[in-house]
């Protein structure tokens, strides 16, 4: 079962997904009385994004490639999806009346999409 590489991608993307969306949130309500909600997302973002490196490289595609360069593209995929994902809860925070976790949970099917088909065509074509 675990031989398959989509099944890995399903697993580790879960893993991510939930280590993403609850250091977001721990990262939020810890420090929005200290930080402005951009900042606090940027930095929760490249914990994401860096966590996620890591669990796809050793666990999901096993790539041989410079671990450098290859971060670079992977960061490059998610950071441009962190931007718009930042600005999207940016909006829906301060000008909605819809609670931050929420926005976080509308927003992620989007983000799943968009760096699945990044990642497939760019970051891990071969």
């Amino acid at each position: 079962m675990f031989d398959n590489q989509k099944i890995r991608y399903l697993l580790i993307g879960g893993i991510n997904t939930v280590f993403g969306y609850f250091v977001t949130v721990f990262l939020y309500y810890s420090l929005t009385n200290v930080l402005h909600t951009l900042v606090i997302l940027g930095l929760a973002h490249i914990f994401a994004i860096s966590f996620s490196f890591l669990t796809n490289k050793l666990f999901v595609f096993k790539t041989k490639r410079k671990w450098a360069s290859e971060y670079l593209r992977y960061f490059f995929v998610y950071g441009n999806v962190a931007l718009i994902a930042i600005l999207l809860t940016w909006i829906l925070t301060d000008y909605t009346n819809i609670p931050f976790w929420l926005v976080q949970a509308l927003i992620l099917p989007f983000t799943v999409i968009v760096t699945y088909l990044s990642h497939k065509k760019y970051t891990f074509k071969s």
